[in-house]
């Protein structure tokens, strides 16, 4: 009898978890952490959440220059162009759970092509690394 009422009590615990997304938040604001090194984490920490309940704007992980020269690194060729490809699987490495790319989350003219502009490259991949995308989708 103890062992069902611990299995429903784990399984509504996973749920609750699941659906809040809490996991997603807490290796996400642990990777902020890591990059930017703040002198107080905890204060870092608690000003991050409050930008999120508040609509405010997101610490970045990456900044514009660090996204133009990781788009360089994979532009081998310096076409001044990636492929989707390329740019689905930068996407997938860099988010906290392997997310793939959907085509919704491209603009038309990158599907129409199959290639990536470097401002494209920095919106796509820099929107998957704002702290907001940690909790889209998540029960308040």
């Amino acid at each position: 009898m103890a062992d069902a009422a611990y299995d429903k009590q784990r399984a509504a615990t996973t749920k609750y978890v699941a659906e809040h997304k809490v996991p997603e938040l807490f290796a996400h604001l642990m990777q902020l952490v890591v990059h930017h090194r703040p002198e107080n984490p905890r204060a870092f920490m608690a000003e991050e959440v409050a930008k999120l309940q508040t609509g405010g704007e997101p610490t970045r992980l990456l900044t514009d220059d660090e996204l133009s020269m990781m788009f360089e690194l994979i532009d081998v060729t310096k076409q001044k162009t990636i492929s989707l490809a390329q740019c689905r699987n930068a996407y997938a490495n860099l988010s906290h759970d392997g997310a793939q790319l959907e085509d919704s989350q491209l603009p038309p003219r990158v599907l129409e092509t199959g290639r990536v502009t470097q401002d494209e490259f920095s919106a796509i991949i820099g929107s998957q690394l704002r702290t907001a995308n940690v909790w889209a989708g998540a029960k308040k």
